[in-house]
C-alpha cells in the first residue's frame, strides 16, 4: 500500500511537471481544456495529501484570468428528436459556462484542505493569485456562485472565492496587503473590487472604510449590475448590520441592491434570483436607518414589478404575496395612511377585514392602532368581543396575551394578535408598561424570519426592532438582550428606542439578563457540550458554569430563567434518558461546578421557564399529554411533581410566561387547542 501510494506520488509529479513546462506563460487566458486537467490534477494531488503541488496547479492554470473559449466541439444549443425539437430537455450549458461553475466548487472544497494540512501563506498566495491573476493586472475576479437556497423566504446564501481569500489573508495576518494589491489595479468603479475592500474593513474593524466602502457600493449597484453581484453586495450588506452599529451603511447597500434588483427582475421575469428576499432586507434595512422615503421607494417598485407581469398576480391574496409584503411593513409600523394609498382600496379593506377588527377601517387615520388591538375580557362562562360582528370563533383563533390575577385565581386577555401566525417568549417590561416578543407572520419561517416586537401593553401602539428572537429586558427598561439566527447568528443587545443592535457573542445564545441589570447569562454550544457564560457588566468580564459533555445541562439549548436574587439560574437538564429523569438543575453564578446535578427528576423536558418570585416555586409548561399538553404549572422547590396553576384558560395552550411588576400578576401567551 505504501509502494502503490509512493508510485501513484511520483507520476502526479511527473505529470504536473509536464504539464507546467506545456502551459505557456502569456496574459491570454487558457482554454478550457487546460483548466479542466488543471482541475483533474489538482483533485488528484490534493487526495493523496500533495498540497504545494495541487495549490500550483490551481494557481498557473488561472494565473491569467477564467477561459473564454474552449477547443473541443460545443455542444448543441438545442435538442432535437427527428426534424423537431424537444423542449422537454433542457439546454445543456456551454463549456466556458460547465468550467467556470467548477472552477468555483473546486476551490471550494480543495481550500478546506489546503487549510487543514497547507501553509496559510502559502494558502494566502495562491488564493490571491486566483482572485487577483498576475497576468490580468487591472482585473479582478471573484468566482461567485448564485445561490441556492428558497429565495422567496430567505436571503440566497451566495458564495465566492473572493471569501476565502479574506479568510485566508485574515488567518496569515496578510489583510493590509491585500488591500494594497486590490488598490494598485485602479478598480475604484468596479463593484466586485469594492466588495472586498469592504469585506476587508468589516475584518479589520475598519468603521471609516465600512461606511466609505459600502457608500461606494450602493452608488456602483445602482448604476448598474449583474445578478451575481447584486447577491454577494446583498450578502454583505446584512454582514454590515450584522457586525457594526453601522444602520446608515448598510441601508446604502440594501436600498441599492434592493433597487437593482427589483429593476432588472421587473424586466425580466424569467431572472428571479432572489429579488424579493433582497427588497424585504433593503425594505427593512431603509427603515431601521430612518430612511422612509427609500423604503416606500422600494414598496412601490415591488408593487411595479407585480402590476407589469399580471401572472404573479395570483399570489397577492397569499400569505407571501408582493402585496401581502407591502401590507405587512407599513401596517406593522402603523403607516395605515401609506398602506391604504399604495395598496388601493380594495386590498387593503380585505387586508384589514383579514387581521384586523372591522373597527379599524372606520378609525381616523391619524390614530389607528397597529398590529395589536384591545380584546375582550374573557371569563369562563364566554367570550365578550369588543366588535359585535366579528364571529367568536375569529377571536378564539387569534393569539391571545392574556393577565392571571393569581390571588383571585382569574384570567383576561389584554391584547390580541391577529396578524402573526407564530408568537414566542413575550416578556413585560421593568415598568409594566410594554410586552416584547418575537414572531412570524404567515408563510415566513418560524425561526430565521423571527423578528422582536415592542407593543404598549394597552394595545394602542407597536414597533418592529427587527429580527431576532427570545428578547430579555435591562431592568432599566431601555434595552434587551436577544437571540439572532444565521446570518445574524449570536447574542445581541438593543436599544429599544433606537432600534440599534450591538454583538455580545457570536457564539452564544439565549440570553438573559439578571434581575439586578450586572449580569447577563447566556448558551453557548460547542464541542464538548453546552456551557453557560456568565457576563459581568460592571466587571466588563465573563466567566463559564457547568461546563463539559459529561454534565446534566450539556444538551441544553435555550431555556433557563433567573432567580429574584441574581445569583442562581434554573436550566432544563437531562439525568438518565433510559430512565426517563428529565427536569431542571440550579447552578451558582458564582459556583463552576463542572457536573450540576438534577434538582428534581420527573418526565417534563423543554418547557418554558420562569421563576414565580412569591413563592419558592418555578413555573413551567411542558408539552406532554399528561400535563394537558402546554398548561402551566408550578414546582414546588425540593419536590418533583407538578402542580396546575389555577385561573388560566384551561381549554388553551398556555405558555410563555413573564411577571408584572407586582409579582403578584402573571402575563401569558394563550393559543388555541391544535385541531
Amino acid at each position: 500500500m505504501v509502494f502503490r501510494t509512493a508510485a501513484f506520488r511520483v507520476v502526479v509529479r511527473c505529470c504536473l511537471a509536464v504539464y507546467l513546462q506545456t502551459a505557456t506563460i502569456s496574459a491570454a487566458p487558457p482554454t478550457v481544456e487546460q483548466v479542466q486537467q488543471a482541475l483533474d490534477i489538482a483533485e488528484l494531488s490534493a487526495h493523496n495529501q500533495l498540497i504545494d503541488l495541487s495549490q500550483k496547479a490551481v494557481q498557473r492554470a488561472l494565473q491569467s484570468g477564467p477561459p473564454t473559449v474552449s477547443t473541443a466541439t460545443p455542444p448543441p444549443s438545442v435538442q432535437t428528436v427527428g426534424s423537431r425539437i424537444d423542449i422537454m430537455r433542457p439546454v445543456q450549458a456551454p463549456p466556458v459556462q460547465i468550467v467556470r461553475t467548477r472552477i468555483t466548487k473546486t476551490v471550494r472544497q480543495l481550500s478546506e484542505v489546503w487549510r487543514q494540512q497547507g501553509d496559510p501563506q502559502r494558502l494566502y498566495e495562491t488564493l490571491r493569485s486566483i482572485v487577483l491573476p498576475p497576468n490580468r493586472p487591472n482585473e479582478l475576479f471573484l468566482y461567485a456562485s448564485p445561490g441556492t437556497a428558497n429565495t422567496e423566504i430567505r436571503m440566497p446564501d451566495v458564495y465566492c472565492v473572493g471569501h476565502e481569500l479574506i479568510r485566508s489573508a485574515a488567518a496569515a495576518e496578510r489583510i493590509p496587503d491585500l488591500i494594497q494589491s486590490i488598490q494598485s489595479r485602479g478598480l475604484d468603479h468596479s463593484d466586485d473590487a469594492t466588495l472586498l475592500l469592504l469585506l476587508c474593513a468589516l475584518e479589520t474593524n475598519d468603521g471609516t472604510g465600512v461606511s466609505k466602502y459600502s457608500e461606494r457600493l450602493g452608488q456602483i449597484l445602482v448604476s448598474g449590475s449583474n445578478p451575481d453581484s447584486v447577491q454577494l453586495a446583498a450578502n454583505a450588506g446584512i454582514l454590515v448590520r450584522r457586525k457594526t452599529d453601522d444602520a446608515k451603511a448598510a441601508a446604502d447597500i440594501l436600498y441599492a441592491a434592493a433597487k437593482t434588483s427589483l429593476t432588472i427582475n421587473r424586466y425580466d421575469s424569467e431572472s428571479d434570483f432572489g429579488s424579493t428576499a433582497i427588497a424585504r432586507e433593503g425594505i427593512r434595512s431603509c427603515f431601521a436607518a430612518r430612511r422612509e422615503h427609500h423604503a416606500i421607494e422600494l414598496l412601490k417598485l415591488c408593487l411595479a414589478g407585480e402590476d407589469q407581469h399580471p401572472q404573479r398576480q395570483q399570489s397577492t391574496t397569499d400569505a407571501g404575496g408582493t402585496r401581502e409584503l407591502v401590507a405587512r411593513e407599513l401596517y406593522g409600523r402603523g403607516l395605515i395612511p401609506i398602506a391604504r394609498d399604495l395598496l388601493g382600496q380594495k386590498y387593503a379593506q380585505g387586508f384589514e377585514s383579514r387581521y384586523r377588527h372591522a373597527a379599524l377601517l372606520n378609525s381616523d387615520q391619524s390614530q389607528v392602532k397597529p398590529l395589536a388591538t384591545t380584546a375582550p375580557v374573557r371569563t369562563k362562562a364566554r367570550v365578550l368581543p369588543i366588535d359585535e360582528s366579528l364571529p367568536a370563533a375569529d377571536i378564539e383563533d387569534q393569539i391571545w396575551i392574556c393577565a392571571l390575577n393569581t390571588e383571585t385565581a382569574q384570567s383576561q386577555v389584554l391584547l390580541t394578535l391577529p396578524d402573526f401566525q407564530n408568537v414566542t417568549s413575550p416578556v413585560v417590561s421593568p415598568d409594566g408598561q410594554q410586552l416584547a416578543f418575537a414572531a412570524t407572520f404567515p408563510a415566513e419561517v418560524v425561526t430565521s424570519d423571527s423578528r422582536i416586537y415592542v407593543a404598549a401593553m394597552d394595545g394602542t401602539s407597536i414597533r418592529e426592532l427587527g429580527s431576532g428572537t427570545l428578547p430579555s429586558w435591562s431592568p432599566g427598561g431601555r434595552r434587551l438582550v436577544c437571540s439572532r439566527y444565521s446570518p445574524n447568528r449570536g447574542v445581541w443587545l438593543v436599544r429599544v428606542d433606537s432600534a440599534s443592535f450591538r454583538l455580545l457573542d457570536e457564539n452564544g445564545w439565549s440570553g438573559r439578563w439578571s434581575p439586578d441589570g450586572t449580569k447577563i447569562a447566556y448558551i453557548k454550544p460547542g464541542g464538548n457540550g453546552t456551557d453557560f457564560v456568565i457576563t459581568d457588566l460592571v466587571e466588563n468580564e465573563s466567566s463559564r458554569i457547568a461546563t463539559g459533555s459529561r454534565t446534566s445541562t450539556a444538551q441544553s439549548s435555550w431555556n433557563f430563567c433567573w432567580s429574584p436574587n441574581s445569583v442562581q439560574v434554573v436550566v432544563e437538564a437531562l439525568g438518565n434518558s433510559a430512565r426517563g429523569q428529565f427536569g431542571h438543575a440550579t447552578l451558582s453564578v458564582f459556583n463552576h461546578d463542572s457536573n450540576p446535578q438534577l434538582s428534581h427528576s420527573a418526565d417534563y423536558f423543554n418547557a418554558d421557564l420562569a421563576w414565580w418570585p412569591q413563592r419558592s416555586a418555578v413555573l413551567m409548561a411542558p408539552n406532554l399529554k399528561k400535563y394537558q399538553a402546554e398548561r402551566i404549572h408550578a414546582l414546588n422547590t425540593g419536590t418533583s411533581e407538578l402542580t396546575y396553576v389555577s385561573g388560566q384558560f384551561s381549554d388553551r395552550r398556555n405558555s410563555g410566561m413573564s411577571w408584572m411588576p407586582d409579582g403578584k400578576t402573571l402575563i401569558y401567551l394563550s393559543r388555541r387547542e391544535r385541531r
